[in-house]
């Protein structure tokens, strides 16, 4: 019997994907580590050794290639232990890139780790996120597969692509940021978010990576967590997971301080 036939798929006439083998700038790509909705992350050989190269999926498209640069300047202006960085950036033939130094990690997933492990982790992004606000930088993504897990231990926080900055130049819709995860205030506004915006993100993390579940929202709007975690822990998440800004910890090292007395 026959099938019946499938419509065609669209195909955006803006994108064109770079592929493994195309060398951009003055480096080669490798395997396809990652695909964003603008930009693509590879494995690649340069004259330095081996980086992660994210390149434009649209060489034809002015403010998506912008959006990439912008990133690049911004990580380009960071330099802590917990944040990727950019070290080399530029243009070749449309194409907009920018390099970060390889590392031999992998992004954090959705599973419940030991107690010790998932709040040593939240600790180095709490670090991090400190050092971020400081300089008035917003992830505004903040989530387990933004966190690459390093084999000595460490954890950086990874794709500034929606970071809210200083200074203008970044990419402001109106609403950003992953489902579940989002700040309520992000959903209404996504430029009038400050860093606690990032410390909910956490807070959904953190108990996601204690109990490999998201939290769940009731009827009235609150946040139902997981009646298996402890009293200590249930308590940080909570106030991590405020709808109310005002009620969260005001600062990433505020709520640091609290985090570890219960390690």
């Amino acid at each position: 019997m026959s099938q019946p036939a499938q419509a065609p798929q669209r195909r955006d006439p803006q994108r064109r994907d770079p592929a493994p083998g195309a060398r951009i700038g003055p480096y080669r790509l490798g395997p396809l580590l990652d695909q964003g909705s603008y930009g693509s992350a590879f494995r690649a050989e340069g004259p330095a050794g081996e980086v992660v190269l994210k390149v434009t999926r649209y060489p034809d498209h002015p403010e998506r290639r912008e959006r990439l640069l912008v990133e690049a300047r911004l990580l380009a202006e960071l330099d802590d232990p917990g944040v990727v960085t950019c070290v080399d950036h530029g243009e070749d033939r449309g194409w907009t890139w920018f390099a970060m130094p390889w590392e031999e990690g992998v992004p954090l997933v959705q599973d419940a780790l030991p107690r010790a492990e998932a709040l040593g982790v939240c600790l180095q992004v709490l670090d991090a996120l400190g050092y971020l606000h400081g300089r008035g930088v917003v992830h505004r993504d903040v989530k387990p597969t933004n966190l690459l897990g390093l084999p000595d231990g460490r954890v950086q926080l990874i794709d500034f692509g929606l970071a809210l900055r200083p200074g203008g130049g970044d990419w402001r819709p109106s609403r950003v940021g992953t489902n579940d995860f989002r700040a309520p205030e992000q959903e209404r506004d996504a430029e009038a978010v400050d860093g606690r915006a990032d410390l909910y993100s956490l807070g959904v993390s953190l108990h996601a990576l204690l109990t490999g579940y998201l939290p769940e929202e009731t009827e009235d709007g609150r946040t139902a967590l997981a009646p298996e975690l402890p009293t200590d822990l249930l308590y940080v998440i909570s106030r991590l997971l405020e709808p109310d800004p005002a009620f969260r910890y005001a600062t990433a090292a505020e709520a640091a301080a609290v985090l570890r007395r219960c390690l």
